[in-house]
């Protein structure tokens, strides 16, 4: 069913993607005032701990049940660490020791969290259970910094390997990050960067149907979900290298609920916002 979409629709979509607004409260909290190069989240030592169950056998199986026991279980975590962990900031290499190591949600209490893949064949890589290798991200965007946790799976067992910190200058994607975080902040810059038209889908919940069609980038305002601004986070599954010239940004609350996707592409070497889906 493709039609053009109208304000009308406006309560369609912006009910379901409540859940992806980024709370700003939280945001912020996760940003430290000091201008220490270390980027920790808004977990850590200070946040409750869940009561701690052994993991089920099946916890290695996809990186997502390993991943998410490792958030949540502080014992479990500190046996799946390698110490001495190499820890590298800015290229200079320091180790942080066993007793040193402070307990680490990375993203286990967000509002909302991030993925962004490079391109769609790279969605079904979650499902994977021949992976042996993820890095999942942690964005400072107003520091333009990210922090990479890198796990690799040895003897059947995902293990962290190793951390880096570095400037988005210094990382693989830092294209697409500098755009993103400008993209989010600067309404204008956000608007000239709305592809016409503007590809969108969301979800009838009355009539029970999809509804395909296009927006025209003045209506883009009227529509679009709160996006993070401070942090952002990625699971980059198989810890492949990101490349091409498209990026599917899934915004998720923790029990995936609630989603959306904005899809961007690059057009003569400017991203575009190209589509959104609910």
């Amino acid at each position: 069913m493709k039609r053009i979409i109208r304000a009308a629709f406006a309560a369609i979509l912006m009910c379901p993607l409540v859940g992806c607004g980024e709370q700003k409260s939280s945001e912020e909290q996760a940003v430290a005032d000091s201008d220490s190069v270390e980027i920790l989240p808004a977990s850590a030592d200070s946040l409750p701990v869940e009561e701690e169950q052994a993991p089920p056998p099946a916890a290695d199986g996809l990186f997502d049940d390993f991943i998410y026991n490792f958030m949540r279980n502080r014992s479990f975590q500190l046996s799946r660490i390698t110490f001495p962990l190499t820890y590298t900031v800015d290229g200079r290499d320091s180790v942080i020791r066993r007793s040193d190591w402070h307990y680490d949600r990375l993203y286990a209490d967000r509002d909302v969290y991030t993925m962004i893949f490079d391109d769609r064949r790279s969605v079904n890589l979650e499902k994977d259970t021949t992976l042996r290798k993820v890095m999942v991200e942690w964005i400072d965007l107003p520091r333009s910094r990210v922090k990479q946790y890198h796990f690799h799976k040895r003897q059947g067992r995902w293990l962290l390997t190793s951390l880096s910190n570095q400037l988005f200058s210094d990382s693989e994607d830092h294209g697409f990050y500098e755009f993103y975080s400008r993209f989010a902040t600067d309404e204008a810059y956000q608007q000239a960067h709305v592809a016409d038209p503007l590809l969108f889908t969301t979800y009838d919940y009355d009539n029970f149907q999809e509804i395909d069609g296009v927006l025209a980038p003045e209506q883009w305002p009227d529509f679009r979900p709160e996006l993070p601004s401070h942090v952002i986070t990625n699971v980059v599954y198989g810890g492949g290298k990101a490349h091409g010239d498209y990026r599917a940004m899934v915004i998720s609350t923790p029990s995936a609920g609630m989603s959306c996707t904005l899809e961007f592409r690059r057009r003569d070497g400017e991203w575009m916002l190209t589509s959104m889906k609910n």
